[in-house]
C-alpha cells in the first residue's frame, strides 16, 4: 500500500499562461500481485467517463505499458486516438506495394521492414520546442508506417532524441500515434503533456496523503481516495483563476518576492483557515457518523416547516 498499486486517469488541461495541469478524474486499486489488471484498470476507468467527452477531440496519452493492442483497439471503438511511447524494436514496415495487373497469389499485407539501417536514412529534422516547463532541442525522424502489433494499422512512427544539459544527445525513444493528421513536432508536444500527470500522481502520494493509506475497506479505501482528488482538483483550478480573492490566500508569506499564485501556496492559505474548524468533532462515535454539528437539528427544523407549508 505504498502507493504502486493504482492506476489513475487525469485529464490534462492547458492554462491561460501556456502551463499544463492534470486534473484527476478517477483511480482504482488493482491487486498487488502481476501486471495483467493494470491493462483491465485502465480500460475500465475510461468506460466510466468517456460518455462526458461525447462530440469532443480526444487523444489518450499513456505510456509503454499500456501500449498494447487490446488497449488501443478499446479506444478506437470510442473514437480516441493514442499517443504513446513503445519500445524501440517494434516492428514497423512499410505499406506493400500495389498489385500488378494480373498478379497471382496472395497480396501482401506488409512491405518492406524498417530496419536500424533503414531508420537511420530518414530525413533528420532538429528543432526547439517547449517542452516539461522549457525549452529543448530535439532531433526526430517520421514515417507512417504500419504496425505489426496492431494487425497492420497505420500509424505515425517518430524516432526523436533530447538534448541534455551537457550537450550530448540522449538515447533515441519512439512514439506513436495513431492520428494520421499530426505532424512529428505536435506529437511530440502533445505527449509531452503527459508529465503533468506523473506530478499530480507524485503530489497525491506524497504531499495528500494517497501513501499513507490506511483504510481497511476496498470500498472506504476508494471513497478517501476520490475526495482527495477532488480536493486536489480544486486547488489547481483555483490556481489558474486571476482573481484577487486567490491571490489573497498566497500572502501569508511576506518574505516571498511577489507572491506567486500557485497551487501549493494556495492550499496553505487555505489550510490557514480551515485550522480553526474542529472537523473531528464532527464524528459520532455512537451512531458511527460523520455529521456536522447541529446537524439534526437543523434537519428536524427544514422538516417541519415543509409540513407546516
Amino acid at each position: 500500500m505504498r502507493g504502486q498499486c493504482w492506476v489513475s486517469l487525469a485529464c490534462a488541461v492547458k492554462g491561460d499562461s501556456g502551463g499544463v495541469i492534470a486534473l484527476p478524474l478517477l483511480s482504482r486499486l488493482i491487486p498487488s500481485a502481476g501486471n495483467t489488471g493494470k491493462l483491465v484498470a485502465a480500460n475500465t476507468l475510461i468506460r466510466a467517463v468517456y460518455r462526458l467527452f461525447h462530440g469532443v477531440k480526444v487523444r489518450v496519452l499513456v505510456d509503454s505499458w499500456f501500449m498494447r493492442r487490446c488497449f488501443i483497439e478499446s479506444m478506437e471503438q470510442r473514437g480516441f486516438d493514442v499517443i504513446g511511447q513503445v519500445r524501440r524494436d517494434t516492428r514497423l514496415y512499410e505499406e506493400p506495394p500495389k498489385r500488378k495487373r494480373g498478379q497471382r497469389g496472395r497480396p501482401r499485407k506488409y512491405g518492406e521492414k524498417n530496419t536500424p539501417k533503414r531508420i537511420a536514412h530518414f530525413k533528420r529534422t532538429e528543432a526547439t520546442l517547449q517542452l516539461y516547463g522549457r525549452s529543448q532541442d530535439v532531433r526526430y525522424r517520421s514515417k507512417i508506417a504500419k504496425a505489426r502489433f496492431l494487425n497492420g494499422r497505420l500509424v505515425v512512427a517518430v524516432w526523436c532524441e533530447f538534448k541534455s544539459d551537457n550537450g550530448r544527445w540522449k538515447q533515441t525513444c519512439l512514439l506513436i500515434s495513431t492520428d494520421l493528421s499530426l505532424t512529428p513536432e505536435e506529437i511530440i508536444k502533445i505527449y509531452g503533456e503527459r508529465w503533468s500527470i506523473e506530478s499530480m500522481f507524485n503530489q497525491l502520494k506524497l504531499s495528500w496523503g494517497m501513501k499513507e493509506a490506511w483504510q481497511q475497506t476496498r470500498q472506504t479505501l476508494h471513497r478517501w481516495v476520490h475526495l482527495t482528488m477532488v480536493g486536489y482538483g480544486l486547488v489547481q483550478l483555483l490556481g489558474l483563476l486571476n482573481d484577487n480573492c486567490v491571490q489573497q490566500l498566497c500572502r501569508h508569506s511576506p518574505w516571498r518576492r511577489d507572491n506567486p499564485t500557485t497551487a501549493g501556496q494556495i492550499r496553505k492559505g487555505l489550510v490557514t483557515i480551515f485550522r480553526h474548524v474542529a472537523v473531528r468533532e464532527w464524528w459520532d462515535r455512537k451512531c458511527k457518523k460523520f455529521e456536522p454539528p447541529n446537524w439534526r437539528g437543523s434537519e428536524y427544523v427544514e422538516r417541519n416547516q415543509f409540513n407546516r407549508l
